[in-house]
């Protein structure tokens, strides 16, 4: 147990940071103008399209903010846009949403490879040229971000980084728990793209009906095969060396015999 533990502790300790799959927060007027654009998040999208859905709470107050989500991927080594000015830096954005609806989705274009996409916040303040900020109040938002699952659809939560991490916590359930039994079920939330706008529109939760189950990992019929020939290998190279060894000392080592000392000049000496 305390092994495992300290394995598990020390992999998380040395794991790359992951970013989640949803985020909710605020978008700030003020906060995006001290920061050129304010900071939302970043997520690592694997190969093929991805998706990204912003909800809003207020509409009208983003369109009359001129609100916009800002998507930067971070495609070069050494990609920096903090020492830009605030127009330099905003230009930079491969996909500008306009936030002027409760709900958008925006696809991620086909990507070759992993690449992490960095999500900012602007609005026509954010550049200094709307002057004084007034005070409208601020923009409650939740963004879900999707990488296309097994099939390209865009439903999976998990980012390129988390699918590793996900992967090894399987491997540590089925290493660890060899049984487990009760009730199951699962929940699925389809979502449906219109075939004229190519809009991605979430549907009601679907949940299936229960069932009771019992799962058993047969860890020991899995194991004694490989132990069982194992043993028999490392046996057999034992026997196999140590013949070897006898065979080596009777054949190629000199058997020198011990000749016995005379004593006849000895004898001759007590005669005399």
């Amino acid at each position: 147990m305390y092994p495992l533990m300290f394995t598990l502790t020390a992999f998380l300790l040395f794991i790359p940071a992951t970013f989640g799959k949803t985020v909710s927060g605020v978008f700030k007027s003020d906060a995006a103008r001290e920061q050129n654009g304010q900071y939302i998040t970043k997520f690592m999208y694997s190969e093929g399209s991805g998706l990204v859905v912003c909800r809003l709470e207020n509409a009208p107050l983003a369109t009359e903010k001129e609100s916009r989500l800002l998507l930067f991927p971070e495609m070069e080594e050494g990609f920096d846009i903090d020492n830009l000015s605030c127009h330099d830096r905003l230009s930079k954005a491969h996909l500008s949403i306009r936030l002027s609806e409760e709900e958008h989705n925006q696809s991620i274009p086909h990507l070759h490879s992993p690449t992490a996409w960095m999500a900012l916040y602007a609005d026509r303040y954010t550049c200094g040229e709307g002057g004084i900020i007034p005070a409208q109040g601020d923009l409650t938002f939740t963004i879900l971000l999707f990488n296309p699952d097994s099939a390209g659809n865009p439903l999976e939560h998990f980012s390129a980084e988390e699918a590793g991490l996900h992967s090894f916590y399987c491997l540590l359930i089925l290493a660890y728990f060899d049984s487990d039994s009760g009730e199951y079920h699962c929940q699925a939330t389809p979502w449906y793209r219109s075939a004229s706008t190519g809009a991605w529109t979430q549907g009601a939760e679907l949940t299936s009906t229960r069932v009771f189950l019992t799962v058993r990992f047969p860890m020991w019929d899995s194991l004694k095969l490989p132990l069982l020939y194992g043993s028999v290998a490392s046996v057999s190279v034992g026997l196999f060396s140590l013949l070897l060894g006898l065979l080596c000392a009777h054949c190629c080592c000199r058997n020198t015999t011990h000749t016995p000392r005379s004593r006849n000049k000895l004898m001759d000496l007590e005669m005399d």
